[in-house]
């Protein structure tokens, strides 16, 4: 697993370093960016959202997986709390791990796609890009990270929800405004041909 995990990570800096920045990359950053947020929030349901004990395994292992590590202890010391983990996870601008640094490329891609210039009102996928980058914003991760009376993270559960069911939408008005799809052709009708005799 080593050997795979240093291959696809020589794989991953050969795709960011080499290619020219044309459209090509971009969509390519794109579909990266949405899978890497939409997994991130994955984890966060899996794991803090639904359990409301502080267990310090499952908090570690959500930053082993995010790959977090490091930049927690660097940050908060070996103290393991849900608030500064939803900061990192989530709201952080500067961790190139947070869901919000994917939206806020997501962003800046969206906003660089080929579109009609003469236009000044917003497409459907920069306001789809920027209500996911207001909402993570503005979200306050030690209100996020409380249990309420019904012994749940509700408000937590409820952005996430939000949160993940706008990224796949994203990602289809996008594939369905700029990428063409074809199908396999069909047989409209029955043809069978007969030699002469």
């Amino acid at each position: 697993l080593n050997q795979l995990i240093i291959d696809l990570t020589a794989f991953g800096g050969l795709v960011m370093e080499n290619p020219a920045r044309h459209q090509g990359w971009r969509f390519l950053d794109l579909g990266r960016r949405l899978e890497r947020a939409s997994h991130t929030l994955a984890l966060v349901q899996n794991t803090v959202a639904s359990t409301t004990s502080d267990v310090g395994a499952v908090l570690e292992a959500s930053l082993e997986v995010a790959d977090s590590v490091m930049t927690y202890r660097s940050r908060y010391l070996n103290h393991l709390q849900i608030a500064p983990l939803l900061d990192l996870l989530l709201t952080d601008e500067t961790n190139p791990r947070s869901v919000l640094f994917q939206i806020t490329a997501i962003v800046d891609h969206v906003a660089n796609l080929p579109r009609k210039k003469a236009t000044a009102i917003r497409s459907m996928e920069e306001r789809i890009a920027l209500a996911l980058q207001h909402y993570l914003q503005m979200a306050d991760v030690y209100l996020l990270s409380k249990v309420d009376d019904q012994g749940e993270r509700g408000q937590l559960s409820q952005l996430l929800c939000q949160l993940s069911s706008q990224l796949p939408r994203l990602a289809e008005v996008i594939a369905h405004k700029y990428l063409m799809h074809s199908s396999i052709p069909k047989q409209l009708v029955d043809f069978s041909w007969e030699a002469p005799r």
